[in-house]
């Protein structure tokens, strides 16, 4: 923990998970290589998860004897609208221009039906999109994580006010219980978005305010602390392999307690893994990794539409017939797209940090500060 109170290795983590989502994407989404990655990283749709139980720890950590009141729980939210919300909708902005500019170049290409209607976009704006009311996930992929996250704020906010700290475990595991039997019911485990994505966030949320409440009681044990290095250095390998097996149903719905314990484990901020993470550039991606979340997939399909029309590598990209991904061939040609999308998504990312998430949050913060803080 840093002088200002701060998670370190944890805050390290997000951005981290942010880094792993634009690779996730990169091969899962745009581009086929040769080399059989998708066996590889196909669980790795499970780290939005991981994000769930953080967001549900740092907001206990945070905000957990802070909202007592009908007063400061409408501070809290305005707090977390003014987070969340200005870059979705610059990044919805940006979408629609670049659905005009395809237009303007190619009209044929001009589309406002499907995964970019109007409908979408509103929906995408009003933080609805993934409600069940589409049959796909509409506009900026990623965001639909962040539109039903808004509204398990709500939830945890008045779950505060009318039980307080002290019993909010136990509507935790009333929650918990309840969202894995939507999920459950809903037929494809933790393998949704825009249909029971609320649940799937509800879900790991909880999960990880189960965790705040569990490393409030850890602290206090002697042997966690001894055995912090050697619960850490075996984070990095778990991590990796359920990434591997989590794919299977069955795997994947244990994905928030699977988290979880990294969560407990790097909560604790000594240990030589997480002195590792208190280095600079682990700050960076900390604090850009929202901005990393919401600007990659818009940032990848520029990348892969000018990487078709542009003969980078002597040829012109096809696309495979199934699933409409350029291909890839070699090592050196997945890697210099890959280094250029993350040249691009870092730039982009570190712009919209300052001169939106940053400005907005400091707006949002003249809203009610005696009554929560910074």
């Amino acid at each position: 923990m840093s002088k200002s109170g701060r998670l370190v290795a944890l805050d390290a983590w997000r951005g981290v998970l942010a880094l792993l989502v634009v690779f996730y994407h990169f091969i899962m989404s745009f581009f086929v290589t040769d080399f059989d990655v998708v066996t590889w990283w196909h669980g790795a749709y499970l780290i939005v998860d991981a994000f769930f139980v953080l967001s549900g720890f740092i907001m206990v950590y945070i905000y957990g004897n802070r909202i007592h009141d009908e007063r400061s729980f409408k501070a809290f939210m305005i707090r977390r609208f003014f987070r969340l919300w200005p870059l979705n909708a610059l990044v919805l902005l940006a979408f629609i221009a670049l659905q005009f500019m395809q237009g303007v170049i190619s009209p044929e290409k001009l589309n406002f039906s499907g995964a970019y209607s109007f409908s979408g976009w509103i929906s995408s704006i009003l933080f609805v999109q993934a409600f069940n009311i589409y049959d796909l996930v509409v506009w900026n992929v990623p965001a639909w994580s962040v539109s039903v996250e808004f509204y398990v704020y709500m939830v945890f906010g008045i779950s505060m006010i009318l039980l307080g700290k002290g019993r909010v475990f136990y509507v935790s595991i009333a929650l918990i219980a309840v969202s894995i039997a939507f999920l459950a019911y809903g037929g494809k485990g933790m393998k949704v978005e825009f249909d029971y994505g609320f649940w799937r966030c509800m879900y790991g949320f909880f999960v990880g305010v189960l965790t705040a409440n569990f490393v409030y009681f850890s602290r206090r044990k002697e042997w966690i602390y001894k055995n912090i290095d050697l619960f850490q250095w075996m984070c990095v390998p778990g991590f990796y392999f359920y990434i591997l097996m989590g794919n299977f149903d069955y795997l994947g719905f244990l994905s928030p307690f699977v988290f979880s314990l990294i969560v407990i484990v790097f909560s604790h901020d000594g240990g030589s893994f997480a002195k590792i993470l208190h280095a600079r550039v682990f700050g960076f991606f900390a604090k850009t990794s929202y901005s990393i979340y919401m600007n990659h997939f818009l940032i990848l399909i520029l990348v892969s539409q000018a990487a078709q029309r542009i003969p980078l590598f002597g040829r012109q990209l096809e696309r495979d017939p199934l699933s409409g991904r350029l291909i890839l061939h070699g090592y050196w040609e997945p890697f210099v797209l890959c280094a250029i999308s993350y040249l691009f998504i870092i730039i982009a990312s570190w712009v919209t940090y300052r001169y939106i998430e940053l400005r907005f949050q400091r707006y949002g913060e003249r809203f009610f500060p005696s009554r929560l803080g910074k």
